[in-house]
């Protein structure tokens, strides 16, 4: 059986990110039923125990080579990995796990990545000449493919898919039906100025008095964000509740499917709106939030657009007045990703298929 070993931003308590994780062991056992994956992760434990999978330190060299060396493949990805916009050291990390890999004389796919910012001229000549090793390079949106596309990378080795959390399967299980008491759904993040924490809170009580519904929030990581969200909490003038964040998709999705609508500064909350069809406003100024908006006819409101009050008012109003018609563009949008996934994995079969059955 092929041994894969998977490199990404796992074992940090970043519900998104593991729900990339959950996606792409998923689609393995689609493609290679019974491969022995290892999974490169910051808690190795906490990945092993909530993804039933085996799991090493990213932080150990000599136990990340080792994964390495019995390997038939290595897979990067997914989500925003090759970015400078946290810090310039940011993709080198996953670049020099992709540079070990090829040394050691294994194939390597890149997938489902989303793409920049790439600021500094040093990353943007790593990522051209390393992640260019790769045998296939297969990226979430748009954006992404044209960057690359402009750093030089070998056209052929590149593919438009799609978020691997878009290819979430919605059997009947999922579909079930979320809380009797269907609110907004909110998920929050820090670093607001507070000025902006000011004007978040009064959009966030204005949006309850138009609606009458009651506000929930969910934090996607709460290291981070917890504390911030328990503070908009406490600046609002009326009851509001919070959601424990679960890993899997079963109590997530009708979370998502019954609220009314969802209120996100996190890109894959916004996602799995998307997969429950209920219409969402995103809060974020994120390069990769908006895209992902504009392509699924959604509406995106930068936190300093919340200073305008009177228009980010009028936003959240037509959002929530049009609401089918944002649930239409939701679903089309949908269709389109599942096609370009499907896209995707036929040329990963096409060109890596004896791997996967080795």
């Amino acid at each position: 059986m092929p041994r894969i070993v998977i490199s990404g931003y796992y074992g940090f308590g970043n519900l998104g990110d593991e729900l990339i994780l959950s996606a792409l062991l998923r689609e393995l056992k689609k493609l290679s039923p019974g491969s022995d994956v290892v999974v490169l992760s910051h808690d190795p434990e906490r990945t092993q125990r909530e993804h039933k999978v085996r799991a090493v330190s990213r932080w150990n060299l000599f136990a990340v080579a080792r994964a390495l060396v019995g390997a038939d493949l290595l897979i990067s990805g997914g989500g925003g990995l090759l970015q400078d916009k946290s810090g310039i050291q940011t993709p080198l990390y996953y670049l020099g796990v992709i540079l070990i890999a090829k040394l050691l004389g294994k194939p390597v796919v890149a997938w489902g990545q989303g793409m920049g910012p790439l600021q500094h001229g040093l990353n943007q000549f790593l990522c051209r000449r390393i992640l260019g090793l790769a045998s296939l390079i297969m990226v979430r949106d748009q954006a992404s493919l044209d960057l690359l596309r402009q750093l030089g990378l070998p056209p052929e080795k590149l593919v438009l898919g799609a978020d691997l959390v878009l290819g979430l399967s919605q059997s009947s299980s999922l579909k079930k039906k979320g809380p009797d008491k269907a609110g907004i759904l909110v998920i929050l993040r820090r670093g607001m100025s507070p000025e902006e924490e000011s004007a978040l809170c009064d959009f966030l009580g204005h949006a309850h008095s138009l609606t009458r519904l009651p506000l929930v929030f969910l934090s996607f990581q709460d290291e981070q964000d917890f504390e911030f969200i328990q503070r908009v909490r406490s600046n609002l003038p009326f009851e509001t509740f919070l959601s424990l964040p679960r890993l899997e998709l079963e109590v997530l999705l009708p979370l998502f499917s019954g609220s009314k609508l969802v209120l996100s500064m996190r890109y894959h909350a916004l996602i799995l709106a998307a997969l429950a069809g209920t219409p969402a406003l995103g809060l974020s100024s994120s390069p990769k939030i908006d895209a992902f908006l504009h392509g699924f006819g959604q509406i995106s409101l930068a936190p300093d657009g919340l200073l305008a009050r009177d228009e980010a008012l009028g936003q959240f109003r037509e959002v929530w007045k049009k609401r089918a018609v944002f649930q239409k563009s939701l679903k089309k949008g949908v269709r389109q990703s599942h096609a370009r996934l499907k896209a995707a994995e036929a040329k990963l079969k096409e060109l890596l298929g004896p791997v996967f059955q080795h």
